[in-house]
């Protein structure tokens, strides 16, 4: 009997092959993965997705039981197909800045690297009793490493500031100057320590503790000059000792957090 003949793939289906990873590398159009992707990601939704999945936009990016974004643009790294994703986010209202990249971690678990965070609390965080009125102004994050399992941190190393701090209370709005926070977290534990610049309003350093069980917050606060409005509101938080310093002390959750050395 004769050698049956090598079969050869035709060559369009090769052809199909080389156009299909040539069409993942330039760019499959954004609605096509959101129409894939809705389903996956629950509590999120895209309003008029645009362009690419690597240079995309969209009307609006709505949270469930949260805030709306406007004019969403984003960009993503093709580094996706090696299985280590970054991203770049913006949203024009509010304002909005995200950055982030991701690298390999055990299973169960996410790790990020480079998290950087801008964005405008007005109008977007609700009104916070414990605040006494709604906070305001800008908030920048920048964490070196992320680390979370199940959604929450179980290390984490950065830094916070809230710039143009401020709190509309039911007197108007309310400034306080621009803070400063260190954040660590390990073993799932979450801590803070935080202070004002030093030529605000408001004279603030304090800690906080935080764990999916329970939290606790510590802080010493002044005002820095006579404004009825700032004694109204710290008199709000708790009595001020003689030097006019209130001691803030809360503490709430099912399990009680160390204090602080």
């Amino acid at each position: 009997m004769g050698l049956r003949p090598r079969r050869r793939w035709p060559w369009r289906v090769g052809l199909a092959f080389v156009l299909c990873g040539i069409g993942v590398l330039v760019g499959v159009p954004a609605r096509w993965v959101w129409a894939w992707a809705a389903h996956r990601l629950p509590g999120v939704a895209l309003v008029g997705v645009g362009g690419t999945l690597w240079q995309g936009r969209a009307q609006a990016l709505v949270l469930a039981g949260g805030p709306t974004f406007r004019d969403v643009h984003w960009r993503l790294s093709r580094r996706l197909l090696l299985g280590r994703p970054a991203f770049a986010l913006t949203a024009g209202s509010p304002a909005l800045e995200l950055a982030a990249r991701r690298e390999p971690a055990q299973e169960g678990r996410t790790c990020w690297r480079e998290v950087s965070l801008r964005l405008a609390l007005d109008g977007l965080v609700p009104a916070l009793p414990a605040l006494g009125g709604t906070p305001t102004g800008r908030l920048s994050l920048d964490l070196d490493d992320l680390l979370l399992a199940g959604g929450w941190p179980l290390a984490l190393d950065g830094h916070a500031r809230w710039q143009a701090a401020g709190v509309r209370t039911a007197d108007g709005p309310l400034a306080l100057g621009e803070l400063d926070a260190r954040l660590e977290a390990q073993a799932g534990v979450v801590r803070i320590a935080f202070a004002d610049t030093g030529d605000g309003p408001l004279a603030a350093r304090g800690t906080a503790m935080l764990s999916p069980l329970g939290w606790l917050i510590g802080a010493k606060l002044a005002a820095r000059r006579q404004d009825p409005a700032l004694a109204r509101w710290l008199a709000g938080l708790g009595p001020a000792d003689a030097h006019g310093v209130v001691h803030l002390a809360r503490a709430g959750g099912l399990a009680q957090l160390p204090s602080e050395p």
